[in-house]
């Protein structure tokens, strides 16, 4: 996964400098399931990236407006008690614009774009998904 856009021509993130080491490389992830969770922190994590939990929408939220200026891509659960991940989307870009998404849930595609939850130039895993998805 390579939202941060690293340098033309690099393939080895061992050459370039770890996502980590920069304040503006940290994903909020919003997932309600504690196993998912803590799956999605530790792949994200042995990439060198920052990663905030939350596990519900409301906190997936107050988390955004603390920390909006480091946050440059969410992980939103479309099923989540409380908000939903569409509903937290839509309130996070309003205060940023530019925020990258990608949507995680059991539905199918179809039900996912039926529903308007996901537009196009969004990203979307259906789950189970596996390390290398992400």
């Amino acid at each position: 996964m390579d939202v941060f856009n690293r340098p033309d021509g690099v393939e080895d993130s061992k050459k370039t400098a770890n996502p980590s080491e920069s304040e503006n490389n940290t994903i909020l992830v919003a997932e309600d399931n504690k196993e998912t969770s803590y799956f999605i922190k530790v792949v994200l994590e042995k990439s060198g990236y920052k990663v905030m939990i939350s596990a519900d929408g409301e906190d997936a939220i107050k988390r955004f407006m603390g920390n909006k200026d480091k946050i440059r891509l969410l992980i939103l659960d479309v099923m989540m008690p409380g908000k939903n991940g569409k509903e937290v989307y839509d309130e996070i870009v309003k205060m940023s614009p530019d925020i990258k998404v990608i949507f995680v849930s059991g539905f199918t595609a179809d039900i996912i774009h039926e529903e308007e939850i996901c537009k196009e130039g969004q990203g979307y895993l259906k789950k189970p998904f596996l390390a290398k998805d992400l």
